[in-house]
């Protein structure tokens, strides 16, 4: 057979289980616990879920939890049968079946043979064979199982019960090797004479078709009868319900030190314990700050049972008592309706039939007497034995008794017994008697007014002069113990006033606190963080206080990175202005046009500097245009006038100024190229007289050349230099 296990739809594990002798009874448990044949990890599966097993030619699936629900084929489980390809779902997890052995006709008649198990972890798991009891014992065992769980008040009580036999060796004379045989109500193990359980017994299963348990296995065995669980309620509840299966689980907000963790501010690191023994089950306070709610009570220590309710923080804890396999059995079991009376049949007791020679006859069908006193009186050999034997011990009793100190004469009841000392005692004087009977009397009274310590005086008096007098002991220990309850009163009393001491110190520290912590004085208020946290660890509020305090510095810095974000922008935008600004202030208008220009293209500079580079812009443009316009009205009458050199250089200091002026770039290059038209040729005519030795002629050329060319012309640069020719 293969199981496929799968969590939500995707495989996790294969697990092959050998079922090769279909002569046997197979029992295969799915769970959490580590004997299942296979194992799911998950706390909301049961340590035993549930179980396939085969039983009269067909296979079963058999629900053994209380807890969710376990679907076949979308269906309900409580014992239904399985086939090939059926689907088995509890949670996330599913159980698919696949190679399921089938069953031939007349095979649940063979005999059973138990077949050599072997177990091969995640490959090959061999399930365990049963044997089961005919279904008609199962319901009358289970009923007399039922009764006897009935007086125990815990599963601890019922692991601590072991089965009673009564046995008695009835051998006489003539017969002195018959023993009796008794069965056990659980295994079926033989019980011999000496009320011996038998170790060859070949089958260790119980009649409800459980594993064969090994004897260090047993509290396993009971712990399938019933289980405890914690029901949780409440807004931090991490689960509904909650399975005790360790010793001790602990239960507060840390979570390596915690099994069941409530996130609750009113719930300490570790809050409380529970701890499951053989005997109870306890719940323990952890000297938390608010302490743990038993049934209305606050307890420090408490034994809780079925029922019970204790609240921690807002989450409350309800004890239930669980039994699995009696629940599971129940469809076995008659049903009982609440209230209904159920009446039985006396059964008359029936002599046990005696042979020849008074002997019990064992080979008779009557049952045998339990009772031992019974048995012998019924037994005519036996009674007389038993007879002789009273009378010779009433016998000898009449003789070893002294004659001085009959039975009857004992008085039934005495205030004080004679004591066989009282012949040894000291005679006391009169002074010391007074004195004796006084302490006493006072030691009583103070004793009685609970003024322990004058009584403890007193009868330390009465001790001194006689020890043994009246119940001065008693009244001396009795005091002893007064005293003691009285010193842990006055200790309780004073840890009391500490503890109010504590809480006012507490208090007032906390008032400063919080004025620090509002006044955001971060070194101030650590400190009294740090003196109330050594007087109460778990003080809430503190926490709360320091959170506030981080928080608020935390929104600090933000503004404080966003503040030096900021300024390091704005100096960024003003180091981008300044540019234009010199200019500006130079009274270069057209280069700080330019440069205010070029600013005002940058996107997300403050509006202030958007308004002065707008304003230092437009002055500047105004500037430059009132500059320009008499050299512009000059430049041009020159022209005008035929003065184009003049004409020329005055467009050169508009270009100066403006060097992107569209008209004085026009002007000056079309001047000049009717310049230098003219000085070529002025200049040839020039060469020309001189080259004919007219040399008056062609001085006068040159000069007008030099007159009529610009500086930067080359024109003017040759005829400057044949004049200087001339001059020389």
């Amino acid at each position: 057979m293969k199981l496929i296990v799968l969590k939500n739809n995707v495989p996790l594990d294969e697990v092959s289980v050998e079922t090769t002798d279909l002569h046997e009874m197979y029992e295969i448990y799915v769970g959490r616990s580590e004997d299942c044949h296979v194992k799911i990890d998950d706390p909301l599966i049961s340590r035993h879920h549930f179980v396939l097993k085969n039983q009269d030619s067909t296979w079963y699936c058999e629900k053994l939890t209380q807890l969710g629900v376990v679907t076949l084929n979308g269906a309900l489980v409580i014992k239904n049968p399985v086939q090939n390809g059926d689907e088995i779902k509890c949670g996330a997890y599913s159980v698919i079946i696949t190679g399921l052995p089938t069953f031939s006709p007349g095979l649940q008649d063979m005999p059973t043979a138990t077949p050599a198990l072997m177990v091969q972890e995640e490959t090959q798991i061999v399930a365990p064979p049963v044997t089961h009891e005919p279904v008609e014992h199962v319901a009358e065992e289970a009923h007399d199982l039922n009764e006897e769980m009935e007086g125990f008040e815990s599963l601890d009580d019922l692991e601590k019960s072991e089965p009673e036999v009564d046995s008695i060796d009835f051998s006489s004379d003539e017969n002195e090797s018959n023993d009796l045989e008794s069965v056990d109500s659980f295994g079926g193990d033989l019980v011999d004479s000496n009320n011996e359980f038998n170790s060859d017994t070949e089958s260790g299963d119980d009649q409800f078709g459980l594993a064969a348990i090994e004897p260090e296995e047993s509290t396993r065995f009971f712990k399938a009868f019933v289980n405890y669980q914690l029901v949780l309620f409440g807004e931090h509840a991490p689960y509904d319900r909650f399975q005790i299966d360790q010793e001790e689980i602990f239960i507060g907000r840390d979570t390596k030190k915690c099994q069941i963790i409530l996130n609750d501010p009113e719930v300490s690191s570790v809050h409380a314990v529970i701890k499951k023994t053989n005997i109870e089950i306890t719940l323990e306070d952890l000297n938390s700050s608010n302490g743990t709610i038993l049934n209305g009570e606050r307890i420090n220590k408490a034994q809780i049972t079925a029922g019970d309710e204790f609240v921690i923080g807002s989450t409350s804890f309800t004890l239930e008592v669980r039994s699995d396999l009696l629940e599971s059995e129940s469809d076995r079991l008659m049903p009982v309706e609440s209230g209904q009376t159920i009446e039985t049949e006396e059964i008359e007791e029936e002599e046990v039939s005696i042979d020849e020679n008074g002997d019990i006859n064992f080979d008779s069908d009557a049952p045998p007497e339990k009772s031992i006193i019974k048995r012998i009186w019924k037994n005519p050999a036996q009674r007389k034995k038993a007879i002789y034997i009273g009378a010779g011990l009433v016998l000898g009793y009449l003789f070893l008794v002294p004659d001085e100190a009959p039975v009857q004469d004992k008085p039934k009841i005495a205030k004080e017994a004679p004591k066989a000392n009282d012949k040894n005692k000291k005679v006391l004087a009169p002074e010391l008697e007074n004195s004796r009977n006084m302490a006493y009397e006072l030691g009583v009274s103070f004793f009685e007014q609970n003024k322990y310590f004058e009584a403890l005086n007193q009868f330390q008096i009465v001790v001194g002069i006689d020890p043994e007098y009246k119940k001065v002991q008693t009244y001396l220990e009795q005091t002893k113990i007064g005293l003691k309850r009285l010193d842990d009163l006055e200790a309780q009393k004073r840890a009391e006033e500490d503890r109010i001491k504590t809480k006012k110190l507490i208090d007032e520290l906390m008032i400063k606190a919080r004025e620090a912590v509002k006044e955001h004085n971060v070194t101030v208020a650590e400190s009294y963080f740090s003196q109330i946290t050594e007087k109460d660890p778990e003080n809430i509020e503190v926490q709360q206080l320091k959170l506030e305090l981080e928080s608020w510095q935390k929104e600090e810095e933000r503004k404080a990175l966003e503040l030096a974000a900021k300024n390091a922008a704005r100096k960024k935008m003003i180091d981008a202005l300044n540019p234009g600004k010199t200019f500006y202030l130079k009274k270069e208008w057209y280069r700080a046009i330019l440069k205010l220009e070029e600013f005002l293209r940058t996107k997300g500079i403050d509006e202030d500097l958007v308004k002065e580079a707008s304003d230092m812009l437009s002055d500047s443009k105004n500037q430059l245009a009132s500059d320009l316009g008499p050299l512009l009205g000059k430049a041009r009458s020159l022209k005008e006038g035929q003065d184009l050199k003049s004409a020329y250089e005055t467009f050169l200091d508009i270009l100066k100024i403006e060097p992107t002026n569209t008209e004085a770039l026009n002007e000056a290059d079309d001047i000049k190229n009717q310049l230098e038209s003219r000085s070529k040729r002025i200049y040839r005519e020039a060469i020309i007289a001189e080259s004919l030795s007219l040399f008056g002629d062609a001085k006068e050329k040159f000069q007008e050349v030099q007159q009529i060319s610009p500086t930067d012309s080359e024109y003017y640069k040759k005829a400057s230099e044949k004049l200087r020719n001339y001059l020389e």
